[in-house]
C-alpha cells in the first residue's frame, strides 16, 4: 500500500546477539560491480518478526525495509503470496553471493532456477522450504524466491554446506505463512492495496434456460479469490469460471468482488444484469 517496502531476511535487518536493528541501511537496485544504475535508496525503518527477534528462529527469518521514497512508482514491484503449497513448485532464487569464492565475488546478481526439495522441520514451525540446485552461500541472504508466476514467496535464509556437506546445493527460506502475513499487514508496513475485479464474460441480457455462465478476472498485491452475490441472496464463494444453475424466470443482478490474501476487498463490485425468459433444462 505504501509503495516503499522491501522484503529481506530477518538477519539482514536485526542482530540477535546484540538485540540491535541495522542502521543507515540503503537499497541499491541492479547493483553490479560498484555501479548504481537506479540510484541509492535510504531506509527510514526496518522490522522483523517477533520470534526471530526474540529467539533467532529461522522459520521466522523475515524482515522488511521501509524506504524513504516510493520506489514502486519509479521501478515497479512484485506481488507477494502467502500459504502456497511448495510441493513440486519451481522458484527462481536471487542473491549476491560471495561464496563459494571460486564462483562468486558478491558484486553481481545471481539467479538459481530451482525446484522445491522438501521442508526443514528442524528449524521450527512453519518448516522452512528447501530448494535446489542452488549453490549460493554467504552474501545471498535476503534474496527473493520468485514463483513461476513471478510472486514473491520466500527469501534466502540459510544453508548447511559448512556442517552438512551432503546438503550443499540446497538453499533454505522461510515458508511464507501467518508470520510473513502478520509482518506484511503490520500498520507501519502498510499491507496491500485494494484489489480489482472485472467480469470478462457473462450471459446475454436475456437467457433462455436455467443456467448462466460467467468469467471473472482480478488482480491485487497478493493472489485474489472472488465473492459473488445473486440479487438479495447470501454471498457465496465463486471461481474465475462460475456457472449459475436452476434459475427461475425473472430478472437478476450478479455482483462480484475480489478479495486478497489479507482479506481486503475490491472497492466496488462488478455487476451484470440479465433476465431469464423461461424455465428450461
Amino acid at each position: 500500500k505504501g509503495k516503499n517496502v522491501l522484503f529481506t531476511a530477518g538477519h539482514c535487518v536485526f542482530d540477535v546477539e546484540s538485540g540491535l536493528y541495522a542502521e543507515q541501511l540503503v537499497f541499491v537496485p541492479a547493483f553490479r560491480d560498484g555501479d548504481t544504475p537506479y540510484g541509492i535508496w535510504p531506509a527510514s525503518a526496518v522490522f522483523t518478526t517477533a520470534r526471530f527477534a526474540e529467539r533467532g528462529a529461522l522459520s521466522h527469518d523475515i524482515g522488511v525495509v521501509i524506504l524513504e521514497r516510493k520506489i514502486q512508482l519509479e521501478l515497479g514491484a512484485r506481488r507477494i503470496a502467502f500459504g502456497l503449497n511448495p510441493e513440486g513448485r519451481s522458484y527462481t532464487i536471487y542473491g549476491y553471493p560471495e561464496e563459494p569464492e571460486a564462483l562468486y565475488d558478491g558484486g553481481s546478481l545471481v539467479g538459481c532456477r530451482s525446484m522445491s526439495e522438501g521442508r526443514d522441520p528442524a528449524q521450527g514451525s512453519p518448516a522452512p522450504i528447501a530448494a535446489g540446485p542452488c549453490l549460493m552461500g554467504e552474501g545471498s541472504s535476503g534474496g527473493a524466491w520468485l514463483t513461476a508466476g513471478g510472486l514473491l514467496n520466500s527469501v534466502v535464509s540459510y544453508g548447511y554446506c559448512g556442517n552438512l556437506p551432503e546438503l550443499c546445493g540446497l538453499t533454505f527460506g522461510p515458508y511464507f505463512s501467518d508470520q510473513a502475513l502478520d509482518l506484511y499487514t503490520f500498520p507501519a508496513v502498510g499491507g496491500s492495496s485494494a484489489p480489482t475485479v472485472r467480469i470478462k464474460s457473462g450471459p446475454p441480457r436475456s437467457v433462455t434456460g436455467r443456467k448462466a455462465k460467467f468469467k471473472f478476472s482480478g488482480s491485487g498485491s497478493t493472489p485474489v479469490t472472488f465473492r459473488c452475490r445473486l440479487g438479495g441472496r447470501p454471498q457465496f464463494r465463486c471461481g474465475k469460471k462460475t456457472k449459475l444453475s436452476r434459475l427461475d424466470r425473472g430478472r437478476y443482478v450478479l455482483r462480484v468482488r475480489s478479495v486478497d490474501q489479507t482479506g481486503k476487498l475490491s472497492r466496488k463490485a462488478a455487476k451484470r444484469k440479465f433476465k431469464v425468459l423461461r424455465r428450461g433444462r
